[in-house]
């Protein structure tokens, strides 16, 4: 058997990303022939090294539609004879729409994976937050809110029509997702949790006063910044405990600054950093997404004796 995992962009720390490579390397040593494609990556030598020996590493580029990547993608079809593709990145449709017209006239099978909850994603989150903070443009916003969530919900259901399977992380995603998409019947809709290698899992020895946030620095989902707030009102309570917040992303450098302006002297950001250290030392993990598919990091935590604080904003709590 020959699988494909296709991503769109391939971080050195995401979770999805984490997940496929875990995943490849498991397969491949089970006898199946693993093939990676991207259309970008942030550290090619070093994801390679984290790759088993056997599975093959192709990067694109940008525009993922063009007449190149058509090509390069229906050579590497043929040529690793693959059978199975498993899009991690199915959402938007013009990827989904993209790998169906390489596979035409094949009897290539296509696996879509949502990684992230089913009826919200980072436009209408951004949209709903850009109403919160302003009254008068309120309905207008309305307005964009219904555009992007017709938009939405038709991509999605275009993408679940042209696939062979369609994987969800929570069976509690299935009813959403039937609600959004407006479909009755979900006979090839799975659900399938993410998981954790077993030498992620950790001796719970040793623990320190300290409360850790996990993950990609990003205000729109993971609402980084929301720690700054939450420990302006805690520092001077529990003068024996830290917060440091573990991860890279694009709101790093904001929220930096944010830190500084504040002048709480006990909150420390690492910036990109192998988690496992900080798990098996602290005592507690702050979630605080808005909204996800399935919290890695808590599970990760919860293996490592750390007790995790979580918002109730998502259906796989």
């Amino acid at each position: 058997m020959n699988v494909l995992f296709l991503m769109g962009r391939m971080l050195i720390a995401g979770g999805v990303e984490k997940i496929t490579l875990e995943l490849a390397n498991s397969l491949q040593a089970r006898g199946i022939n693993v093939s990676i494609i991207c259309f970008e990556i942030e550290d090619e030598d070093k994801i390679k090294t984290k790759l088993a020996d056997g599975v093959e590493l192709f990067v694109l580029s940008f525009p993922v539609g063009s007449k190149n990547n058509k090509t390069c993608f229906k050579d590497i079809l043929k040529k690793k004879k693959i059978d199975f593709i498993v899009n991690q990145w199915a959402v938007p449709w013009y990827v989904t729409k993209f790998i169906r017209q390489c596979t035409d006239g094949t009897n290539v099978r296509l696996i879509s994976v949502h990684h992230s909850l089913p009826n919200n994603n980072s436009k209408i989150t951004a949209v709903k937050g850009l109403m919160s903070k302003s009254r008068c443009l309120k309905p207008l916003y309305g307005v964009l809110l219904n555009l992007i969530t017709f938009v939405s919900k038709r991509s999605l259901r275009k993408v679940y029509q042209h696939s062979d399977r369609f994987i969800l992380l929570s069976p509690s995603f299935i009813p959403l997702f039937k609600d959004f998409i407006g479909i009755s019947d979900a006979n090839k809709v799975s659900a399938i949790p993410n998981f954790i290698k077993s030498s992620d899992i950790g001796e719970c020895t040793t623990k320190t006063n300290e409360i850790i946030c996990v993950g990609r620095v990003d205000y729109n989902s993971k609402c980084t910044y929301r720690i700054v707030e939450i420990w302006q009102q805690l520092e001077s309570k529990f003068p024996d405990w830290s917060v440091t917040v573990v991860g890279d992303g694009p709101d790093f450098d904001d929220l930096k600054q944010r830190v500084e302006a504040s002048g709480l002297n006990r909150l420390k950001l690492t910036g990109y950093a192998n988690p496992l250290p900080y798990y098996r030392r602290s005592k507690i993990l702050l979630h605080l997404s808005e909204y996800e598919g399935f919290g890695l990091v808590i599970l990760e935590a919860m293996c490592n004796g750390t007790v995790p604080v979580v918002l109730n904003s998502f259906a796989t709590l």
